[in-house]
């Protein structure tokens, strides 16, 4: 009719069947536009505290990205050291600059410290006062992905529970 505005498109709504695979899109969506990237850790082999399906989840979130979410690259990285994780960090950042839609999907270790979050590298040593050299800020990984265009996401699938000798202490003497 006179007047109206043409109808815009809707946003693609995946939805998980009960097996926990996504099912196809629902009708009526399409699917997104854009340069998609993102970068899927799992991080399970812990010296102390190792995560059972940590690996596991993460390759499924990246086959998922890849295969049926029409991400353009999802790169997977297992059982990432501090050093391995700052450089995959860098090289995903130069990646997003360019992505319309970037994503960070970890699974693995956590720990909050007098307000910050930090993801766990699998060699961390967390006994010692300054842990926070041997972790991942989160705040740093959000910036790592603030340049792209439209879309910047970071999901955590992490275990908060982090047994001694993990287990970190503030100033004031409560468990981090």
């Amino acid at each position: 009719s006179a007047g109206t505005q043409p109808a815009t498109e809707l946003p693609s709504v995946w939805k998980l069947k009960p097996d926990g695979k996504p099912a196809a899109p629902t009708a009526g969506t399409a699917a997104p536009s854009g340069r998609r990237v993102a970068l899927v850790i799992g991080n399970a082999g812990y010296r102390v505290s190792p995560l059972q399906s940590a690996a596991k989840d993460a390759a499924a979130i990246a086959e998922v990205l890849a295969s049926q979410l029409s991400f353009n690259s999802a790169t997977l990285k297992l059982d990432l050291g501090l050093d391995a994780f700052r450089a995959a960090l860098r090289e995903f950042s130069r990646d997003a600059s360019t992505a319309d839609l970037a994503l960070v999907y970890f699974a693995g270790h956590a720990i909050e410290h007098n307000g910050r979050s930090f993801l766990i590298p699998v060699d961390a040593k967390l006994d010692a006062a300054d842990f926070v050299v041997e972790a991942i800020p989160l705040d740093g990984v959000l910036e790592d992905i603030k340049d792209a265009r439209r879309l910047k996401l970071v999901l955590l699938d992490c275990c908060r529970v982090i047994p001694s000798p993990l287990a970190v202490r503030d100033a004031s003497g409560r468990r981090g």
